[in-house]
This record gives structure tokens, sequence and C-alpha cells, in this order.
């Protein structure tokens, strides 16, 4: 259908005139006719072979009576229903105005509904307003929820592409214009004086004060189109059809050049505005429309729910995609939050506050903890995005719902000073499901769901730049950015362990020999319980600062440092020893008891700390894990699985045996050096002066 001519339709039929003459002639309609198919065609001057054929092409549906009460099947005759008879009046009018019947739309009745003025009636002050169709309360309340959620979600889609086109120019106007028409993307404007020729278009407005502006023109244009000037943007394919988005800034403006993920995670947002265009354009049609925050209070009652943050759910399943049989290639998505912010960070519940259609049923009675975290509660304390490329059983907080998951990713929600506020879980079928375009797309997503929570708490600005999501998607606490990430651990153990596997040891490569050390702090629940979660967070910083500075003197392959969680740190030594690796643990141990300097009221983001707020934390302990393992043991362990499972497997296990050690040295009471023994084959306490 030409879509210039539906906007002309639209225009026609907007005419007061025009309107009472179809509502008269539908009036009639309804007055006078009988439901069968002479009447009908009667009624309008039509034929009934006309009917006949155009029922054929879907522009109109009948019902048919059955020939008897038991009868299942259609035979008896055609039947018109009022609506059908409303819509033959709209066709009726437009072929009298020379329009043709290709050219009517099959929705034209829809079109009518959208664009009718209504009848005014006079109110009980004097006052004339324009009469709504009257629909049952909860049926407006679902009506409304759907209207919020399709607006925020749609125009802070727009909202964060701006941002990341124009991030590094503060002070400048941008703007978004993407045409909805399905042949406009054969029109390519460059002069502001033709964008009216775009058509019908979805516009996003950010002023130079960052106020965000959101709406429908049928044909947009400036009033002053030389202070403008347009920069189309990548093509976005959605279906058999292809859109050009155009970027919209002042002349004078000077833009740096966009990067091939900008590009991408732009595309892969607005491609999820041009799929559910049919959904989301009536909340957007005609007039000017307010759009706010809702505010959800989930303390007020655990089971509420929030139509915003479901939709979200729905979208970032959506932004998965479709296997080729049409199912979703990520199954399902939660959103876990605290039940209660008042405990310390490490002894909070986390439970399920949204989630997508197709989450299991039991999901309103999941909670995570540290005994029972699974990835999720891992990426809450942890600040970074924890990513399962094949998903073992310790990966899953519940194994018996999540039989058939083989990949998952669970990225930390931000809220204020960088302090996790909620986490988001998603889980495929398929093995390594989440790459990383995904990952930049979906801190996009999650990057909404931060602004709309801080606005449920007394809005508060959301930290970190734009800029930093697409460079280092898998880093949400900026405050860790010295350590790398549990992800990249698990890379690189798993990078290590494929290597032994594929290949045949010499000899000498079988003696080779990895080794690790665990660091966690001692009472580190207690101390957020007395001091709060920030002198606890920055703590857990400056113990891996001091671990950092230590391994200065190292070669850069020894100095990789690991923030695994709120309070743990791992290290990964190719070719050191058992003994050489205990030795360290030693000296670190020394480096890390102590006193330190704390920042008790803000979440540190540099090494430099304003003075007076500062104060000393004495008597500060950790304990320490060490393990070594030969290149000829772990190709021993490696053959225990299956080819394709063996290194996710044997990577579990060893996560599983570092972490036993520093558990073994909290229950010692801390302060420990715990260390692998090959004689008794087990971990036992070790010190110092056992080295001669």
């Amino acid at each position: 259908m030409n879509e210039p001519n539906i906007e002309r339709i639209r225009k026609y039929l907007q005419s007061k005139e025009v309107q009472e003459r179809v509502l008269k002639s539908m009036q009639d309609a309804h007055s006078k006719a009988t439901v069968t198919i002479s009447r009908a065609a009667g009624l309008f001057n039509f034929t009934e072979s006309q009917l006949r054929e155009w029922e054929k092409r879907g522009l109109l549906k009948t019902e048919r009576t059955a020939l008897s009460q038991d009868s299942k099947t259609s035979t008896g005759h055609r039947q018109f229903s009022p609506d059908e008879l409303d819509k033959l009046a709209l066709i009726r009018e437009l072929m009298d105005q020379g329009y043709t019947l290709s050219e009517i739309p099959q929705n034209i009745d829809d079109i009518w509904q959208q664009i009718l003025v209504k009848p005014q009636i006079k109110s009980q002050d004097g006052r004339y307003i324009r009469e709504a169709k009257h629909l049952p309360i909860d049926e407006r309340v679902e009506n409304v929820d759907q209207e919020t959620f399709w607006r925020y979600f749609v125009s802070q889609a727009l909202r964060l592409s701006i941002l990341l086109i124009c991030e590094e120019v503060p002070d400048t106007i941008g703007g978004l214009v993407l045409p909805l028409q399905r042949d406009a993307n054969s029109i390519m404007v460059t002069d502001p004086n033709d964008l009216n020729k775009v058509g019908l278009s979805l516009i996003g407005w950010l002023g130079r004060n960052r106020a965000f502006y959101s709406f429908l023109d049928t044909a947009p244009s400036f009033e002053f189109p030389s202070d403008f000037r347009i920069e189309p943007l990548s093509v976005i394919k959605e279906g058999n059809t292809q859109y050009v988005p155009f970027f919209i800034l002042q002349r004078k403006a000077r833009l740096l050049p966009l990067s091939d993920t900008v590009h991408e995670t732009i595309q892969r947002l607005l491609g999820l505005v041009y799929r559910f265009v049919g959904q989301w354009q009536t909340y957007f049609d005609y007039g000017l429309r307010d759009w706010s925050y809702q505010v959800t209070n989930f303390r007020s009652d655990p089971n509420v729910n929030d139509a915003v943050l479901d939709g979200l759910a729905e979208m970032v399943v959506a932004l998965g995609g479709k296997t080729p049989d049409g199912r979703d290639r990520w199954n399902f998505c939660n959103l876990f939050m605290p039940q209660d912010i008042s405990p310390p960070l490490l002894q909070r519940i986390l439970k399920v506050r949204a989630h997508s259609k197709n989450a299991p049923v039991e999901v309103s009675t999941m909670s995570l903890s540290v005994a029972h975290p699974g990835l999720t509660f891992r990426a809450y304390q942890s600040g970074f995005v924890i990513y399962r490329a094949e998903v073992m059983p310790p990966d899953l907080a519940y194994r018996e719902l999540e039989e058939s998951i083989r990949s998952a990713i669970a990225l930390p929600i931000a809220g204020e000073d960088g302090l996790a506020i909620g986490s988001l879980y998603i889980a495929s079928e398929e093995i390594d499901a989440f790459s990383e375009a995904d990952q930049r797309a979906l801190r996009l997503i999650t990057r909404m769901m931060e602004e709309l929570l801080s606005t449920y708490q007394a809005y508060q600005q959301v930290r970190g730049r734009l800029a930093d999501v697409i460079t280092n998607p898998g880093l949400v606490d900026v405050s860790f950015r010295e350590f790398l990430s549990e992800n990249k651990f698990i890379n690189d153990v798993e990078e290590l362990l494929t290597s032994i596997h594929t290949q045949d040891l010499t000899e000498q490569l079988a003696e080779e020999v990895v080794s690790f050390i665990t660091i966690d702090i001692d009472n580190q629940g207690s101390l957020a319980t007395r001091l709060g979660d920030h002198v606890a967070r920055n703590l857990s910083r400056e113990v891996g600062l001091r671990i950092l500075g230590q391994l200065r003197i190292s070669s850069p392959e020894l100095r990789r440092l690991y923030h695994v969680s709120a309070d743990r740190y791992y290290l990964f030594l190719r070719g050191k020893t058992l003994e050489e690796a205990r030795n360290q643990a030693g000296n670190l141990r020394l480096t890390l008891v102590g006193e330190y300097d704390i920042d008790a009221r803000h979440i540190v983001m540099s090494r430099l700390t304003r003075r007076e707020r500062q104060f000393k934390l004495p008597n500060v302990t950790v304990r320490l894990g060490v393990a070594s393992f030969k290149y000829s043991k772990l190709k021993e362990v490696l053959g225990r699985y299956p080819a394709e499972t063996a290194v996710a497997e044997v990577r579990a296990v060893l996560m599983i045996n570092l972490d036993e050690s520093l558990e073994i040295g909290q229950r010692e009471g801390g302060n420990i050096i715990i260390s692998w023994d090959n004689d008794i084959w087990g971990y036992r306490q070790w010190s110092p002066l056992e080295t001669s």
C-alpha cells in the first residue's frame, strides 16, 4: 500500500464536513439495513460480486449463518456486522472522491477511529468537552499501562541513541527522525528544506538543556532550515523492509566520527522501535502528549507488578531475535531486586520484581542470597556483568527449573554511587547465545531500567558515561575498573584448559604448572553491618589496590588480578610453582594486614580522596588460598569428561576448589594462608616459617 495515499486519506477524513457525511451514511445504514449481502450492497450502491471479491482480498470480514444449530461449518448466508457496514460507508465515500480500491488500506476503519473528530457534549460546568468511547475501569487501567510502557521505551530508545551520538558535544541540539513509511527508504534527504518529503516520522529531540521530546509528525520541517544539517544513519532492516533514520544537528556543531560498535548498538535499539511500530504508534498519534515516569513502590507490596519493567523484560527477549523455527533465542528474562535494602549488601535477599511472559511459572517464589546465589546474585555483588557461554549446574540458582538452559548472562542494575539496586538475568537454550554486541545492546536496556528505578527511589542521576558502556560493556561499577572481571578470569582459565585439552603434551610441557592465589577480606559482612556498604566497598577496593601495588614488580603476565565478588580477588600465575605461589601469598598477607584509610560516606571513584572524609580502619586481616596444578594433571582431569563439555566442567570444578580454600580459612578464624598439599592431597594451613 502506498503510504502517501494513506496520509492523503487521513487528511481528507479529518475534515469535519466529511466526517458528518460519513457518520450520517453509517447511521442510515444501521437504522435501515438488514445484514444480508444483497441488502448491504444495495445500501451503498455496490454489487454483490464486488463485496464477495473484497471479502476474498481481506478488505471485508463477514459471518455466515450455520445451516443447523449443531453445524460447525460456515455454509450459510453471508451476514454483515454493523462494523462492516461502517467500513462500507467509508469505502463508498472514498471511491466517490476518486480513490481506487487498491489505494484503500484494509485497516481503513482503524484509521477512521484514530482521526475521528468526536462529537462534543456539554459538561455540567457549561464547558464543551470531547466525548470518548466508554471503557470498563480495569480495561482502561490496562490501556494506560500499555501506553506508559511504550511511550517510555520508545522515547528512551531515541534519547539514548541521541546521547550516544552527541555525548561529547554537551551544548548542542540534536534529534532523530525515524521515517515510518515503507517507501521512505527510497527518499534520501540531505537538505533540511526537503525533510518533509520523508512523510510520517517519529521524532526524538534533545534540547540544549538535555530536556527530551518525542512525537509523531506527518511532515517534519523546521522554521529555520538553514540552522540545521542532516546526517543519514546506517540502514535498519526489519523483515523485508529497510529504513534509513536521519540524525539532525546544528549546522555548526562538530561531532566525532561514530565507531562501528556505536553504529551497531544504535541499530539494535532502533530496530526494536521499528519492529513494534504497530503496537506503539497509536500512543504517539496526533496532538501533544506529555509522558512521565511511573512510580512503583516495591516495598509496599512484595507482589506488586510494574507494567514498564515487565515490558522492558519482554523487549530484552525480543532483542535476542528468533530461531529458524520461530522460537525466541533468549528464553526468558527476570529482574531481581532486594527484598529489603536495610541489611548490608552481603546479607540481602533478591526477589523477582519483573519478568518476561515466558519466565518459569514459579518465578514469584524465587529468591537469591549468599547461600543460594547463582550468576544473578554474584553479578549484584560484584558490579560486573557475568556471562557463561556454557553454563554448568553450579552456575544455576534454580537447576530444576533450568534443565534445558545452555548459556546465561546476569547484568547488575546500578543505582546511587554505583551500588547495584538489582540484577537482570537472561537465559537461553543455545550455547554462547550472547555476543559482545548483544551485551552492548543489553547494557542500554539496563540503562533504561537504571533511570526508571532511580526515579522510583526519588530521582537520582545515573553514574557513568554511555561511551564507557560501549567501550567496556562488562563493567558496571567503575570504581573497580583497575581490576579484571570474573568473566575475564573464566575466559583466561578456559583458554588455558582448551590449549591443554587439544594438544599432545610433550614431556617438558606436561611438567609445566599454573598456580592460583585467592584473597578474601575477613569479617567483611560484620564490617558492612557496623559501618555500612560504602565502607565495605571502599575497603575492598583499597585491598585490591594494595595487591596491584605489590604486583608492579612482577612481569606483566603475573599481574593479572581479578575482582570476582564483593570482597574476593583471584591471582592467575602461569609458570609459578606451588612453593613460589606460597611465598608470594605470604608476602601479600604482610602487605594487606593492618590499617586502612577509608572514605566512609562515598564510593571512591579515584585514588584521590578528601582527607576530611577519611577515617582509619585498624586491624584489617585477610585469608588467602593457594593452589597449583601441573598441566599433566589438568590433562588427566579433562579426559574424565565428554570432549564437548570438558573445558567448562573442569573450569567449574576448579573454581569450586579455589573457593574451598577460602571457606576453610574462614572456618579456621581468618588471618591465615590455606594451601594445597600434594602429600595429603588436600588443603592445610601453611606458614612462611615452613620455607627452608
